[in-house]
């Protein structure tokens, strides 16, 4: 049995705290994310940006109500799925990308939602249009792809018994005629009923209503003073598509970037 319910060393003072209290108190996820890299998947700490992980955990620990992990492994599995099921749970993205000196780097990066485009990223502030890029796709999802009412289950220490809590969006009821259920399901076990609400009313933020998709190519030069990520806002429009105004979109995925060839493909 491998259990996670404690916090590695990263660095900085109170390393090894858990997050929460009582019933909602456990491991920090970025913490445990960075076990499972140095300790399991053999990671050497020099290939992990150290600085980001330690800003996610102090975020997390801050937070007004902590996302505490209690995660016991019992059976073989493979640790790229329990990282991926931490950060899902936790709203965290790994990602390689290259730091401030040019070296490719582990980075964990909280996906906030007051994170807004910043200027002096990309040239434009991370604002794209018609002018900068080609290709581009957008796709409007409708109400037919959200959900109406999402579960998620714990485990009430208190009772020693598996329950459960319910978000419903009315107004998608109203939209669709009906329900259209979604449970939540990361693979840990989840105890306390703060943890519960903080991960319900984020995930509603994201299932219960219409989101769109936005993919395109862009240049990217060298000259930049930064690389866009996974996880990155950036902000677009395009009155070909009834855009007139900038819209925020949350980087899914960048690729493409090849030594003499600076054009990549931006799916948001």
């Amino acid at each position: 049995t491998v259990k996670c319910s404690y916090s590695p060393q990263i660095a900085g003072s109170s390393t090894n705290a858990e997050i929460g209290t009582g019933l909602n108190k456990g491991a920090n996820p970025a913490n445990v994310i960075y076990d499972l890299l140095t300790n399991y998947l053999g990671v050497a700490t020099g290939d992990i940006d150290t600085a980001s992980f330690t800003t996610v955990r102090t975020s997390l620990a801050g937070a007004t109500a902590p996302l505490g992990v209690n995660l016991v492994v019992d059976k073989p599995t493979d640790v790229k799925k329990v990282i991926n099921n931490v950060c899902g749970f936790a709203d965290l993205i790994l990602d390689k990308r290259r730091n401030s000196s040019g070296d490719y780097k582990w980075f964990l990066v909280e996906l906030k939602a007051t994170d807004s485009a910043g200027a002096g990223v990309y040239p434009l502030g991370d604002q794209f249009d018609a002018s900068n890029t080609k290709k581009a796709q957008l796709e409007f999802n409708g109400w037919e792809t959200v959900y109406t009412d999402l579960t998620m289950e714990y485990t009430n220490q208190a009772l020693g018994k598996k329950a459960g809590f319910k978000f419903t969006n009315e107004n998608a009821r109203l939209l669709l005629g009906g329900t259209k259920e979604k449970k939540i399901d990361y693979g840990i076990k989840v105890f306390g009923t703060d943890t519960i609400k903080a991960i319900l009313s984020r995930e509603a933020s994201k299932l219960t209503r219409p989101l769109a998709m936005l993919s395109f190519t862009y240049y990217d030069s060298p000259a930049y003073s930064s690389d866009i990520n996974v996880g990155d806002v950036i902000e677009y429009k395009n009155p070909q598509y009834g855009i007139s105004s900038y819209m925020s979109f949350r980087v899914l995925s960048v690729s493409g970037l090849k030594e003499d060839n600076f054009e990549r493909s931006l799916t948001a």
